[in-house]
Protein backbone atom coordinates (compact mmCIF):
# COMPACT_ATOMS: atom_id res chain seq x y z
CA UNK A 1 0.00 0.00 0.00
CA UNK A 2 1.04 3.14 -1.14
CA UNK A 3 1.48 6.35 2.02
CA UNK A 4 -0.79 8.71 1.18
CA UNK A 5 2.08 11.27 1.04
CA UNK A 6 3.45 9.19 -2.08
CA UNK A 7 -0.03 8.85 -3.61
CA UNK A 8 -0.30 10.65 -7.14
CA UNK A 9 -3.70 12.31 -7.15
CA UNK A 10 -5.85 14.24 -4.65
CA UNK A 11 -8.68 11.39 -5.20
CA UNK A 12 -5.62 8.88 -4.23
CA UNK A 13 -4.68 10.98 -1.14
CA UNK A 14 -8.29 11.53 0.00
CA UNK A 15 -8.75 8.00 0.01
CA UNK A 16 -5.55 7.28 1.84
CA UNK A 17 -6.08 9.27 4.05
CA UNK A 18 -7.12 7.71 7.98
CA UNK A 19 -10.20 8.58 9.19
CA UNK A 20 -8.79 10.71 11.69
CA UNK A 21 -7.86 12.90 9.80
CA UNK A 22 -11.31 13.91 8.24
CA UNK A 23 -12.24 14.04 11.78
CA UNK A 24 -9.75 16.35 12.71
CA UNK A 25 -10.43 18.88 10.16
CA UNK A 26 -14.49 18.30 10.07
CA UNK A 27 -13.57 19.35 14.17
CA UNK A 28 -11.57 22.12 12.88
CA UNK A 29 -14.28 23.63 10.96
CA UNK A 30 -16.96 23.48 13.29
CA UNK A 31 -14.56 25.13 15.26
CA UNK A 32 -13.86 27.92 13.23
CA UNK A 33 -17.34 28.59 12.15
CA UNK A 34 -17.94 28.55 16.28
CA UNK A 35 -15.38 31.08 16.59
CA UNK A 36 -16.31 33.29 13.72
CA UNK A 37 -20.11 33.24 14.40
CA UNK A 38 -19.42 34.27 18.35
CA UNK A 39 -16.77 36.93 17.67
CA UNK A 40 -18.70 38.62 15.18
CA UNK A 41 -20.77 41.03 17.42
CA UNK A 42 -18.70 41.30 20.52
CA UNK A 43 -17.82 44.27 20.12
CA UNK A 44 -20.81 46.11 18.25
CA UNK A 45 -22.14 47.33 21.13
CA UNK A 46 -21.81 48.83 24.25
CA UNK A 47 -21.80 46.54 27.49
CA UNK A 48 -25.49 46.36 29.31
CA UNK A 49 -25.89 48.50 32.15
CA UNK A 50 -26.48 46.80 35.57
CA UNK A 51 -24.97 43.48 35.09
CA UNK A 52 -22.33 43.05 31.97
CA UNK A 53 -21.18 46.80 33.14
CA UNK A 54 -21.10 45.96 37.01
CA UNK A 55 -19.07 42.81 36.16
CA UNK A 56 -16.78 44.29 34.19
CA UNK A 57 -16.74 47.25 36.16
CA UNK A 58 -15.42 45.21 39.35
CA UNK A 59 -12.97 43.42 37.16
CA UNK A 60 -11.10 46.73 36.65
CA UNK A 61 -11.41 48.19 39.63
CA UNK A 62 -9.60 44.83 41.12
CA UNK A 63 -7.20 44.77 38.76
CA UNK A 64 -6.21 48.65 39.66
CA UNK A 65 -6.08 47.73 43.06
CA UNK A 66 -3.74 44.98 42.09
CA UNK A 67 -5.89 42.35 44.62
CA UNK A 68 -6.80 39.99 42.14
CA UNK A 69 -7.70 37.45 45.10
CA UNK A 70 -10.41 39.99 46.42
CA UNK A 71 -13.31 41.29 43.74
CA UNK A 72 -14.24 44.42 44.53
CA UNK A 73 -16.58 47.23 43.51
CA UNK A 74 -16.30 50.69 44.56
CA UNK A 75 -14.09 49.76 46.92
CA UNK A 76 -16.23 47.11 48.81
CA UNK A 77 -15.84 43.01 48.58
CA UNK A 78 -18.01 41.62 45.83
CA UNK A 79 -18.50 38.24 45.52
CA UNK A 80 -21.43 37.78 43.07
CA UNK A 81 -19.39 35.91 40.64
CA UNK A 82 -16.98 33.25 40.85
CA UNK A 83 -13.53 34.48 41.03
CA UNK A 84 -12.46 32.98 38.17
CA UNK A 85 -14.67 34.96 36.32
CA UNK A 86 -13.48 38.11 37.06
CA UNK A 87 -9.72 36.76 36.69
CA UNK A 88 -11.20 36.05 33.02
CA UNK A 89 -12.73 39.43 32.31
CA UNK A 90 -9.59 41.10 33.86
CA UNK A 91 -7.46 39.05 31.35
CA UNK A 92 -9.38 40.22 28.43
CA UNK A 93 -9.22 44.03 29.51
CA UNK A 94 -5.54 43.60 29.94
CA UNK A 95 -5.23 42.32 26.12
CA UNK A 96 -8.37 43.78 24.12
CA UNK A 97 -8.55 47.18 26.29
CA UNK A 98 -11.03 48.51 28.74
CA UNK A 99 -13.74 48.26 26.36
CA UNK A 100 -16.50 45.79 25.41
CA UNK A 101 -14.40 43.02 23.70
CA UNK A 102 -11.91 42.86 26.53
CA UNK A 103 -14.97 43.02 28.63
CA UNK A 104 -16.39 39.85 27.09
CA UNK A 105 -13.43 37.87 25.60
CA UNK A 106 -13.42 34.95 27.77
CA UNK A 107 -17.28 34.50 25.94
CA UNK A 108 -15.47 33.50 22.84
CA UNK A 109 -13.00 30.72 24.26
CA UNK A 110 -15.54 29.81 26.74
CA UNK A 111 -18.28 29.39 23.47
CA UNK A 112 -15.75 27.43 21.29
CA UNK A 113 -14.30 25.08 23.69
CA UNK A 114 -18.28 24.27 25.17
CA UNK A 115 -18.41 23.35 21.35
CA UNK A 116 -15.67 21.34 21.38
CA UNK A 117 -16.69 19.47 24.32
CA UNK A 118 -20.30 18.90 23.01
CA UNK A 119 -18.62 17.19 19.75
CA UNK A 120 -16.37 15.15 21.99
CA UNK A 121 -19.09 13.72 24.35
CA UNK A 122 -21.27 13.21 21.11
CA UNK A 123 -18.12 10.74 19.86
CA UNK A 124 -18.17 9.34 22.87
CA UNK A 125 -21.68 8.51 23.54
CA UNK A 126 -22.76 7.59 20.13
CA UNK A 127 -19.38 6.12 18.59
CA UNK A 128 -20.06 8.16 15.70
CA UNK A 129 -17.93 11.08 14.07
CA UNK A 130 -20.90 12.29 11.52
CA UNK A 131 -23.20 12.39 14.90
CA UNK A 132 -20.78 14.24 16.41
CA UNK A 133 -19.96 16.66 14.47
CA UNK A 134 -23.98 17.29 13.91
CA UNK A 135 -24.52 18.35 17.23
CA UNK A 136 -21.61 20.02 18.34
CA UNK A 137 -22.76 22.23 14.56
CA UNK A 138 -26.43 22.58 15.80
CA UNK A 139 -25.08 23.97 19.22
CA UNK A 140 -22.58 26.12 17.42
CA UNK A 141 -25.37 27.42 15.56
CA UNK A 142 -28.41 27.82 17.77
CA UNK A 143 -29.83 31.28 18.50
CA UNK A 144 -29.83 31.44 22.14
CA UNK A 145 -26.23 29.65 22.38
CA UNK A 146 -24.68 32.43 20.19
CA UNK A 147 -27.27 35.19 22.24
CA UNK A 148 -25.97 34.01 25.34
CA UNK A 149 -22.28 34.13 24.17
CA UNK A 150 -22.32 37.62 23.83
CA UNK A 151 -23.75 38.60 26.94
CA UNK A 152 -21.71 38.34 30.81
CA UNK A 153 -23.84 36.33 32.27
CA UNK A 154 -25.61 37.35 35.76
CA UNK A 155 -25.46 34.64 38.46
CA UNK A 156 -28.28 34.22 40.43
CA UNK A 157 -27.45 33.80 44.27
Amino acid sequence: MVHARFARSSRDRQRLLPAATHSRRRLALILGLALVAVAAFQGSRGLYESTEGRYAECARETMASGEIDDPQLYGEPHMTKPPLTYLAIMAGLVTLGQNAWGARAFLIFAFVGTVAAVYFQGRRLWRDDDSAAAGALVYATSLVTLAGANVVPRTRC
